[in-house]
């Protein structure tokens, strides 16, 4: 690959935030432990006025943050509000989640990759559960499939075009809007990501970032808004029936590598996927 842009990249990391401070905290320390510097904290708060602020207290002659109040009517629009509040001289723009934290050199390894390789518009980091080992692997490009399975928000790292920071979030899809579709926002904005962009998106091994692992224990209403979300996007994006039908079947394929302790999860998920995709063809 080519090498490209020497010199500093602006990162803005813009967290949506509700209902969370120690693991927010935990993030924020992440933070400040970076060996690469040149970034900013846009916090979109979706918390009562004045819940997080003997927290940012901590943190705010340290880090750069700007702290909007935001609704509490879904991650989504909690994330357009800060890609509003974006500064002008931007040149990469991440998402982390409120309950993961980066290692020491995850930005560092980012701001590297792609100041390094003109061919890539993007990239996807490695995520671990805490305590648990990465693993390496060669350079991965994305495509309208594999984005499925790769395309969680706390691990973009994009470039910022005009055309990038025109690009939001559906406000309709994700945590928090009172809607039917209860995720998905992340891979939607994955896939619109890659039609806007220059270049190509690859996942990469070595920008790692932590996060807990999936509640199995979730009631069932959550996870068929989970189900209901990833319908709504393959339809959303025209993916062939042949798509759709594999993905409601998943579930199922997964269960014999799962085991027990996540047997009434798939279980549940494949079931609110079907009703999903049957209310939805029925209706057409």
């Amino acid at each position: 690959m080519e090498e490209v842009v020497k010199g500093k990249m602006k990162v803005a990391l813009i967290i949506a935030t509700i209902h969370r401070k120690a693991e927010l905290e935990c993030l924020l320390a992440s933070l400040l432990g970076q060996t690469y510097r040149e970034f900013m904290v846009i916090l979109a708060d979706q918390n009562p006025v004045g819940f997080l602020v003997p927290l940012l207290a901590k943190f705010k002659k340290k880090l750069n943050i700007k702290h909007l109040y935001v609704p509490a009517n879904g991650v989504s629009n909690a994330r357009n509000a800060g890609i509003e509040a974006m500064p002008d001289d931007a040149q990469l723009i991440a998402f982390p989640d409120d309950d993961c934290f980066y290692e020491p050199d995850t930005l560092e390894q980012a701001v590297n990759y792609l100041r390094t390789y003109s061919e890539c518009s993007g990239i996807l980091g490695q995520w671990q559960v805490p305590g648990a080992s990465y693993f390496a692997f060669s350079p991965q490009k994305i495509n309208r499939y594999s984005a499925f399975r790769r395309g969680e928000t706390y691990t973009f790292f994009f470039r910022l075009t005009p055309a990038v920071k025109a690009l939001h979030y559906d406000p309709l899809i994700g945590p928090g809007t009172g809607l039917p579709w209860g995720c998905g926002e992340d891979t939607d904005y994955l896939l619109r990501f890659m039609e806007v962009a220059e270049y190509a998106v690859f996942r990469v091994a070595d920008v790692h970032v932590r996060h807990p692992a999936s509640n199995v224990d979730c009631a069932y209403e959550k996870i068929y808004a989970y189900a209901a979300g990833r319908m709504y996007l393959l339809r959303k994006h025209d993916y062939p029936l042949w798509f759709q039908i594999f993905t409601v079947v998943y579930p199922l394929l997964r269960m014999p590598l799962d085991g027990r302790k996540k047997f009434k999860y798939r279980w549940n998920m494949f079931w609110g996927r079907l009703v999903s995709f049957w209310q939805k063809n029925r209706n057409n």
